[in-house]
């Protein structure tokens, strides 16, 4: 595998226009979308959770800014998963993929039960160098949004930024249940 190429090309989809980032979305699977918006939802729940005992004012600002950067990087995730299987999320129809049904379900049975650690343990050591690479992307857009958050205690804002590393590798996971799902 290339590892530079692939790389160049995940880089290439953060640069698209949003028009082109909302085409590509509409081609994936609803259960993939509908994965990653309930992956969002309860790691944006969960950083609730962490700044509730905290006094920042702008607790429910902060947390409606970052959602969508939860859900892009559980997104990033998933599509680095699709082009390392040589799939191009640009192109691809992921829509009409019988096999992607189950995956929601499948991702939602594992995270209950802490299945899906299994996936993240397979995951190829120059993978998670870039999977760590797009979380500390991540974490930088959600703190230009809100800079200030870097004043509450490091535990906390550690524990904030924890949830986007998850949403990231979860993404991933996703990507990588829809690839088994579709093996005979």
């Amino acid at each position: 595998m290339d590892y530079k190429q692939l790389w160049d090309r995940w880089v290439s989809l953060t640069l698209l226009t949003e028009e082109d980032r909302a085409e590509m979305i509409e081609r994936l699977h609803e259960e993939v979308t509908s994965g990653i918006t309930a992956l969002a939802t309860l790691g944006v729940a969960q950083m609730g959770k962490v700044l509730e005992d905290q006094a920042y004012a702008k607790k429910d600002e902060y947390l409606k800014a970052i959602a969508p950067v939860v859900a892009l990087s559980a997104l990033d995730g998933y599509f680095l998963s699709l082009m390392e299987q040589g799939i191009n999320p640009q192109k691809a129809d992921l829509a009409k993929q019988e096999s992607t049904k189950a995956v929601g379900e499948t991702w939602s049975r594992g995270h209950q039960k802490d299945q899906n650690k299994s996936y993240v343990e397979k995951i190829d050591p120059v993978i998670i160098l870039m999977l760590e690479r797009i979380y500390d992307l991540r974490v930088n857009q959600t703190l230009s949004f809100h800079p200030e958050i870097v004043d509450l205690p490091y535990k906390v804002t550690e524990k904030l930024h924890q949830y986007i590393g998850w949403s990231v590798y979860q993404g991933y996971v996703i990507g990588e249940m829809e690839k088994s799902l579709s093996r005979p």
